[in-house]
């Protein structure tokens, strides 16, 4: 089980790799689809909950540099980041990037201690993926 200054030190070096990849996926999003029109409803959906994503996980960013870490969790902020990830999944289920989008998170939440949005991660990454298989 990993120690806790472990778990910070993880936090540190995860949270921006997913910040970037969040900012990343926003900008790939947002550009005009493939006839030069704006994004579909859903995917305009998407974004928003993936800015929202990414400054909840700046948040807790903020709160593990600040030394308030044991403060994350009686925020709600590990949930609320979650809650964001599975918005922005559910909105594109039929597109093969927010599968990523959950993969990564899964791995950053299990490493960064938080097992249990991990796992709700986890689910959600499934959910996507059968809602590709199922249509494509």
């Amino acid at each position: 089980m990993a120690t806790r200054a472990q778990k910070l030190a993880t936090a540190r070096a995860l949270l921006p790799v997913a910040r970037a990849s969040i900012e990343r996926l926003i900008e790939q999003l947002s550009r005009p689809t493939h006839n030069g029109g704006p994004p579909l409803d859903e995917t305009e959906k998407a974004i928003e909950n993936l800015r929202e994503l990414h400054a909840a996980l700046g948040q807790i960013l903020e709160a593990i540099e600040g030394g308030r870490w044991s403060e994350l969790e009686g925020q709600g902020l590990p949930a609320e980041a979650a809650k964001y990830a599975k918005r922005a999944a559910r909105a594109l289920r039929d597109d093969p990037i927010p599968y990523a989008m959950s993969a990564l998170l899964l791995a950053i939440f299990s490493a960064c201690g938080f097992p249990a949005i991990a796992s709700h991660l986890a689910a959600v990454a499934l959910t996507v993926q059968k809602g590709r298989s199922a249509s494509g």
